[in-house]
C-alpha cells in the first residue's frame, strides 16, 4: 500500500494539462505545445525549447499553442472548439485519407512542413533537423524491434499475447516514438520472448490462434487476456499492433519528411480505418495466412461508421475461406453502453455453441467485474 503515493502523484499529473512538471518546464524556459489528438507522433513537436502536452479538461486554456490533426469527427469537433471558444493559436496538420495514392504525398509532406513554420513564428526558435534526424533513427530501431515481435507470434509458439501488444504498441507510437528508453525497453523484452521461443515452453493452454480485428475495446484492455485464460485464445495479431510499418529515410531532410509523412499517414486507427476499405478488408486475409490463424475475433465497435459499412464484406470474406469469425460487440471507451460482461458473453456463446468447447476455466465464463480488481 505504501506505493499508492505515487501512484496518487501520477492522478495529480493527470488531472490538468497545465500541471507542476509543465509549469516547471517553462519556467526553465520551455515553450508547451497543446495537442488534441494522440495518434500526432511527437518528435515533430520536441524539438528546441519545444516540448508537447496532450490537451485535457479542466484547465487547458494556459498553454501556449494547440497543434493537432484531424483523423476523425471527434478533432474536427475540438478544433472548431478551440477556434471560437479559447482563442488558443492552433495550427491544423491535415493527412490525406486515401494514403496509398502516390499523388497525395506532397500534400502530406507541405502539411509537415507548414506546421513547422508555425512551430517556429509561435516559439521564436528554429527547427532543428538534426534532432529529428537522432529521433527518427532510433524509431527505426524501435520497429525493427516490433518486426522481431511479429515473426515470434508466427512461431508455434506465440510469447507475444494480452494487452501488451497492442496497448504498448499505441502508446510507444504516439508518446514515445524516437525515444532511447523506450528502445532499451522493447530490445529487453524481445530478450525475454527469444528465450521463451528458444525454450520451447509455454505458460498457457492454446486452442486456437486468433486475429483480433477492428478497433479494441479501450474499456477492457485485458480482454486479450481474458479469452486466452478461460477459452485459450491466443491473439497473435492484433489490427491495433499492426500499423506504421515503413522504416524513415534519414539521408536527407526531403527522405524524412515523406517518410515522416507516411509514419503519420498509417498511424494508429489510420492504417486500416483509412485509406479505402480495401486496405482493412483485404489485410485481414494476409494476417491471417501468415500468422497461421484459425479464427478471428472481430471487434463490432458501434460507434465507428467506416468499419460498420463492410461488415458484411467480412463475414462473407470468412464463411468464402471457412474461418470461423466471433463478433464481439463493444463501444471504444465507454463500458455502460456495452458492458465488458457483454463482450464475455459474446464469446461464450460463440465458443459453446458454433465451437461446441468448453471453458478451459468455468470459473471465468462470467463473474461480477467489480469483483474483478
Amino acid at each position: 500500500m505504501k506505493d499508492l503515493k505515487h501512484i496518487r502523484c501520477f492522478e495529480r499529473l493527470l488531472e490538468q494539462a497545465n500541471n507542476e512538471l509543465v509549469q516547471q518546464a517553462r519556467r526553465d524556459g520551455g515553450v508547451a505545445v497543446g495537442y488534441t489528438c494522440y495518434y500526432l507522433p511527437e518528435p515533430l513537436l520536441n524539438c528546441g525549447r519545444a516540448f508537447s502536452v496532450r490537451l485535457r479538461a479542466p484547465n487547458t486554456g494556459s498553454l501556449d499553442i494547440s497543434q493537432y490533426y484531424m483523423p476523425c469527427d471527434g478533432s474536427i469537433m475540438t478544433s472548431m472548439l478551440q477556434d471560437r471558444r479559447t482563442g488558443l493559436r492552433t495550427q491544423p496538420l491535415n493527412v490525406p485519407l486515401r494514403w496509398k495514392r502516390e499523388e497525395v504525398q506532397d500534400y502530406a509532406v507541405a502539411e509537415i512542413l507548414s506546421a513547422i513554420e508555425f512551430l517556429e513564428q509561435q516559439t521564436g526558435e528554429t527547427f532543428d533537423w538534426d534532432a529529428l534526424k537522432e529521433a527518427c533513427e532510433v524509431w527505426n530501431e524501435q520497429q525493427r524491434a516490433k518486426f522481431e515481435k511479429w515473426e515470434l507470434n508466427r512461431t508455434d509458439l506465440p510469447p507475444h499475447t494480452g494487452a501488451s501488444v497492442w496497448l504498448y504498441r499505441v502508446f510507444e507510437h504516439q508518446v514515445a516514438c524516437g525515444d532511447p528508453g523506450a528502445l532499451a525497453n522493447d530490445r529487453k523484452v524481445n530478450t525475454i520472448l527469444q528465450k521463451q521461443v528458444a525454450a520451447g515452453k509455454c505458460p498457457k493452454t492454446i486452442r486456437h490462434r486468433a486475429v483480433i480485428w477492428s478497433t479494441p475495446a479501450n474499456n477492457y484492455p485485458n480482454f486479450n487476456n481474458w479469452l486466452l485464460d478461460c477459452w485459450g485464445i491466443e491473439s497473435v495479431c492484433e489490427m491495433f499492433d499492426i500499423h506504421g510499418t515503413g522504416l524513415i529515410d534519414t539521408s536527407t531532410r526531403e527522405s524524412m519528411l515523406y517518410g515522416l509523412a507516411d509514419m503519420i499517414e498509417t498511424s494508429t486507427m489510420r492504417a486500416h480505418t483509412k485509406g479505402g476499405y480495401e486496405v482493412m478488408l483485404l489485410d485481414l486475409w494476409e494476417k491471417v495466412k501468415e500468422y497461421h490463424a484459425d479464427m478471428i475475433v472481430m471487434y463490432d465497435q458501434i460507434s465507428c461508421k467506416g468499419v460498420g459499412a463492410i461488415n458484411g464484406l467480412f463475414e462473407e470474406g470468412a464463411r468464402q475461406r471457412g474461418i470461423p469469425m466471433c463478433r464481439v460487440r463493444q463501444d471504444l471507451l465507454d463500458p455502460t453502453s456495452i458492458s465488458r460482461r457483454d463482450m464475455r458473453n459474446d464469446v461464450n456463446l460463440f465458443m459453446q455453441t458454433v465451437m461446441n468447447e468448453t471453458p478451459l476455466d468455468p470459473s471465468l465464463v462470467d463473474f461480477d467485474d467489480d469483483e474483478s480488481w
